[in-house]
């Protein structure tokens, strides 16, 4: 007899390993298949479709409404080809989809030849302490090859 296990939980929001894509006017498969490549380049984790950046469920387009054949879509459209679990889950009493998916020994790329990772998100997140802000240098440091003391009269769209 086969463990029963049960469905994931919806998690209260965004993280390294955890991404919610709305669904709403249809997310495109290309954008499904770099996104589940950005988690499969790491730790692997949890695409919610259908699952607003806010982590308010709104539900699955017309389009994904029978997901059997996104594992067969997702390895076509990758390289290696990815593997790829699909739950179906009533979130807050809505049907969104969680695709799971395992870090990858080795790069994933799409099959459109686009490399995409998170590596470089994680250790952008380690730099800064964990705190979700975003290292920053200016140019001129950079080029002499010195960590910037100061932002001097750059006026950053973001703080550090």
């Amino acid at each position: 007899m086969q463990p029963v296990h049960a469905p994931p939980q919806l998690p209260a929001a965004e993280t390294l390993t955890v991404e919610f894509k709305s669904d709403r006017e249809r997310l495109s498969d290309d954008d499904l298949v770099a996104a589940l490549v950005c988690l499969a380049n790491t730790e692997g984790g949890q695409l919610w479709l259908g699952v607003e950046d806010d982590g308010r469920p709104t539900g699955l387009h017309a389009a994904h409404q029978n997901p059997v054949g996104l594992p067969g879509l997702v390895a076509a459209r990758t390289s290696p080809p990815l593997q790829v679990t699909v739950h179906d889950v009533l979130a807050a009493g809505v049907r969104v989809l969680c695709l799971e998916v395992f870090s990858s020994p080795s790069d994933v790329a799409t099959s459109a030849g686009v490399y995409l990772q998170r590596r470089i998100e994680q250790a952008a997140f380690r730099c800064a302490g964990g705190a979700l802000r975003a290292p920053c240098q200016r140019v001129g440091d950079f080029l002499a090859g010195r960590p910037s003391a100061s932002l001097g009269s750059v006026a950053p769209t973001y703080l550090p």
